[in-house]
């Protein structure tokens, strides 16, 4: 791993199928520049106060297979937390795809902006067991609503959703990398369906996020 990644350690609880001290998730501290739109009841939202941050995290031998769990965040949140977007991009990729070194498995940068290739990209339910795209919303009042799990213990969403009416298709793919950190500049478009832990849904439409990816 790079040496600006904080690594934390979660418990066995998170996860499904992997030991406590095969897990560890990183944070990002760098913020960029970015932009977010999304309409919501026909009313067209557009946070004024944000700045994009990232996350990353690092799964080895996830579900107990020889294969790495990789989770690629961008956030782009509003004043205290409201009107706030954050996207993951989790993929599932065999070790000996990695590049294995001393301090651990690690992403080529080819690898890496391969991740973000322009086109449809696909959701996920729960992220532990399948790759694929989760969205989380955080409307006025700070409640989270979110496409997908990240994890077992996630309470929302309650039951697997049906995303035959999702869409999530990046239209910009860019890298701005440099000697210290991977870095990919993404334009994205989507709609989708979000749910509280109630259970109640609600559609974001004609969504659009300008923000980077960092590893």
């Amino acid at each position: 791993m790079k040496h600006k990644l904080l690594i934390l350690i979660f418990s066995l609880l998170l996860i499904v199928g992997c030991k406590k001290n095969e897990v560890e998730t990183t944070s990002m501290p760098e913020f960029y520049n970015g932009t977010f739109e999304v309409k919501i009841n026909d009313s067209l939202i557009t946070p004024t106060w944000g700045t994009v941050s990232n996350e990353f995290g690092l799964f080895p031998n996830i579900n107990g297979t020889d294969s790495a769990g990789f989770d690629f965040g961008s956030s782009y949140y509003g004043f205290k937390q409201k009107y706030g977007i954050s996207i993951h991009f989790f993929s599932h990729l065999p070790n000996n795809s990695l590049i294995h070194t001393s301090n651990g498995q690690e992403l080529s940068n080819t690898s890496f902006s391969q991740l973000f290739n322009m086109g449809s990209h696909s959701f996920t339910y729960l992220a532990f067991l399948n790759g694929g795209v989760i969205v989380t919303w955080y409307d006025d009042k700070g409640v989270r609503w979110s496409s997908g799990k990240y994890k077992v213990t996630d309470t929302i969403p309650l039951t697997h959703p049906n995303y035959s009416l999702n869409n999530f298709v990046i239209n910009y793919s860019n890298s701005e990398s440099n000697q210290v950190n991977y870095k990919q500049r993404v334009q994205a478009s989507f709609n989708c369906w979000v749910y509280n832990a109630s259970g109640d849904s609600l559609l974001l439409e004609d969504a659009k996020f300008n923000g980077i990816f960092e590893y």
